[in-house]
């Protein structure tokens, strides 16, 4: 091949893979608007306690107030009661709310969690899967809790009706299973790493190794009224997202410091979180799959698997990072 041939070919490359690596990690234009309210749920979520560290919701525009919540389920009922305006939750609490309400509207997928296990006493002769036959088992119910507990029964050949399935909120939880009140439970971080911590060896845990979506969610209502706020929210998980992947030591440091976590607490839980702002293909038949346990379990008096491209707002993220979006319309 003629040499002026090579070297040209091998500067168009590198001219294409510098335009690549520009394009993901080129800075976003500062805002210099008017201030907009908003208010944000939080169930201790990362990306929000960053973003307000960091000042990044006042770069973009918005006077951001986080509200406390019990969890994902909760934040849901604040949003559909018109009491905050973006809930970032699980995937499966909107599926599980999309049902009987259709003003519901996914944002953007915020990341990919691996933070859920199911925790079982050994002293109720609780050594392997199997041995959870008969035994009563704790859970959030309606919640990601549910849905891989559910998940987790089927991988091992068994089904609700083998246990006794008893509805707790997450500190009911953490208090029963350290009583001996219920002999297991599926339970979500930081709870998890807190029972390990207290609990030791008397405890055996199986993690969930395929992970679900945190999902910011809103409403058609509200979307419909302050689209540019919409907009300013998404900019700032991106903004922040960004951050954490230049600066992760910080990040960590931001995170540990808020909640008075230990070191080693932040190091194990870490690896647990893919940040990424976008609208893959992956998330509808998580979606759906969700769905159809849903139906099955009758936690839901519809038959019918909802088609959630009606369920999702493309418009701000199509504006702002098209190329976050591989889902097929």
């Amino acid at each position: 091949m003629n040499k002026k041939i090579v070297v040209s070919t091998i500067a168009i490359i590198i001219f294409i893979i510098i335009g690549i690596i520009w394009k993901q990690t080129r800075p976003i234009p500062k805002y210099t608007g008017p201030i907009e309210k908003v208010v944000v749920a939080d169930d201790l979520y990362i990306l929000n306690i960053i973003a307000q560290e960091k000042d990044f919701f006042k770069e973009n525009g918005l006077d951001a107030h986080i509200t406390k919540v019990a969890s994902g389920l909760s934040a849901i009922n604040d949003l559909l009661a018109g009491k905050v305006d973006i809930a970032p939750v699980t995937d499966f609490v909107g599926v599980g709310k999309i049902y009987s309400n259709k003003n519901l509207r996914i944002l953007t997928q915020l990341s990919k969690n691996k933070g859920v296990s199911m925790i079982a006493r050994k002293d109720k002769g609780i050594s392997q899967p199997s041995d959870l036959r008969g035994k009563t088992i704790g859970v959030a119910k309606k919640t990601i809790g549910e849905f891989f507990l559910g998940q987790f029964l089927t991988a091992n050949d068994l089904s609700f009706n083998d246990i006794s399935e008893v509805d707790l909120t997450s500190e009911e939880i953490i208090n029963q299973i350290e009583n001996g009140q219920v002999d297991a439970v599926a339970i979500w971080e930081p709870y998890v790493y807190g029972i390990r911590e207290k609990m030791g060896d008397e405890i055996i845990i199986w993690p969930d190794n395929s992970g679900f979506f945190i999902i910011a969610y809103s409403t058609d209502e509200f979307i419909k009224a302050h689209p540019v706020i919409i907009e300013r929210y998404l900019r700032t998980m991106i903004q922040t997202v960004q951050y954490i992947k230049n600066n992760s030591i910080e990040a960590k440091a931001i995170v540990a410091k808020k909640f008075h976590y230990e070191n080693a607490y932040i190091k194990y839980t870490w690896p647990l979180y893919d940040f990424n702002i976008s609208l893959e293909q992956s998330l509808l038949p998580a979606l759906e799959s969700e769905s159809r346990f849903s139906i099955a379990n009758k936690l839901t008096n519809q038959t019918e698997v909802p088609n959630y491209l009606n369920f999702i707002y493309f418009d701000a993220l199509e504006k702002i990072k098209p190329e976050a979006i591989t889902i097929i319309k």
